[in-house]
């Protein structure tokens, strides 16, 4: 149960950072290199994107672009009013 707690943990994480990124950079995607990732993260990315949460698109073979959605904003805003 604790593996479970720990994957919704890092969604979250990994959702508010795109959050945070998509106003601190004017809604530009931001860019990671895949061999950086750990497999745990890369699940989640694709869990999120599954959702509709994200958008991924690869750019090359090392690099991921991601986006967060209008509905990836609206999760992550809700999460926080539901506080």
């Amino acid at each position: 149960m604790e593996a479970i707690k720990e994957r919704k943990k890092l969604r979250d994480t990994l959702l508010e950072g795109l959050y945070q990124h998509h106003f601190n950079h004017t809604g530009q995607p931001m860019t990671i290199t895949v061999t950086d990732t750990k497999v745990e993260e890369e699940l989640a990315y694709k869990y999120l994107e599954d959702k509709g949460l994200i958008h991924t698109e690869r750019q090359g073979r090392d690099n991921l672009c991601l986006e967060i959605t209008t509905a990836g904003i609206d999760h992550v805003e809700d999460s926080v009013e539901g506080k």
